[in-house]
């Protein structure tokens, strides 16, 4: 058993055929909502546009799931769907931002030929997050079943639906893979692996394997390749983790497993902190790291050291501090 999880980029019109190249020999198959791509936005964020009264959003939403279906010759009754979710996507802002990922898994389905699975009969929110029944269920609704597609983000509760954070597709997937006893959970994306920066900024290397903590530092701290709470589960059940490219699975690729990396330098990310940019970088030694900062760092920062370095400042300083400690051995 092996489950694979695809992001929204994969899920777009022209990137769906790799899906199916993919999920070949895979169990269980966990998608997204389809991404932004050249003619348009995330379909979530188009979905909480029409939620909020956004007249334009719903047909720019048919308009995606049609192109889908046509490019790729899933012979199904596309607009039933597509009429069907309308009717129920005023329940809850929850339910109606969930319709991406429901509509994603059903197409996806018909187009490799598997079984469609419902996420709101299988991932149950309680109070909280209720992992042991989730997990009961998922294991009851594979059972017999050659090869499922669930729709990722979201599950069912006695309301109704409720939702993950973004980025909670990854969740999904790890739990799927956790229940189903997977060998392996890979997290099909559009960058090869976990990268020592974001790759939409800098070009920068990939991180050939890190441990669990390492990850979940690096998520938490703006990493946006794998959410933290599915490093969390993957962690309690030593599940191995493969993050890697959809558009070429021979690129280099990230293993995440109880092995840290031992890489003097690791990675650097980026997130908001209020009206500050905090910058941070991990796996650092503690000799010439404040003398690189004071040469890189100019202006009104704070640097604090602790496990990991942070800076804030008022800019970005994500290229500056990469390009520093990339380019001086800090060993």
């Amino acid at each position: 058993m092996i489950t694979a999880k695809f992001g929204g980029t994969a899920m777009t019109a022209e990137n769906l055929h790799h899906v199916k190249r993919l999920a070949e020999g895979c169990g269980c198959v966990v998608v997204s909502a389809p991404g932004r791509c050249a003619d348009g936005e995330k379909v979530t964020d188009m979905l909480y546009r029409h939620f909020y009264g956004d007249g334009r959003a719903w047909k720019l939403i048919e308009n995606r799931f049609l192109k889908i279906a046509a490019v790729n010759g899933i012979r199904c009754d596309v607009e039933k769907l597509l009429w069907q979710a309308r009717r129920r996507s005023m329940r809850s802002l929850p339910y109606c931002l969930s319709l991406g990922e429901e509509l994603s898994a059903r197409l996806c389905a018909q187009y490799i030929g598997a079984q469609y699975i419902e996420a709101e009969d299988c991932l149950r929110f309680d109070k909280g997050f209720n992992a042991r029944l989730s997990m009961q269920n998922l294991r009851k609704a594979f059972v017999g079943v050659k090869q499922g597609v669930m729709g990722g983000f979201y599950g069912g509760c006695d309301g109704g639906r409720r939702v993950f954070s973004r980025g909670g597709g990854d969740v999904s997937g790890c739990i799927a893979a956790v229940a189903l006893g997977s060998s392996v959970y890979r997290n099909w994306t559009d960058v090869e692996g976990v990268c020592r920066a974001d790759p939409r900024r800098i070009q920068s290397p990939t991180i050939p394997f890190l441990s669990y903590g390492q990850m979940y530092r690096m998520a938490v701290s703006g990493a946006q390749v794998m959410h933290p709470q599915a490093v969390t589960v993957a962690k309690r059940a030593a599940m191995p983790v493969v993050v890697a490219s959809f558009f070429n699975e021979n690129a280099p690729f990230t293993l995440i497993s109880n092995c840290p990396s031992p890489l003097p330098f690791l990675s650097v990310s980026e997130k908001i902190a209020g009206e500050r940019v905090c910058t941070v970088l991990f796996n650092l030694p503690k000799s010439q790291v404040c003398r690189l900062i004071a040469q890189t760092v100019k202006g009104d920062a704070r640097v604090e050291l602790g496990d990991f370095l942070r800076v804030y400042s008022k800019n970005s300083l994500l290229k500056p501090l990469y390009d520093a400690f990339s380019a001086v051995d800090v060993d």
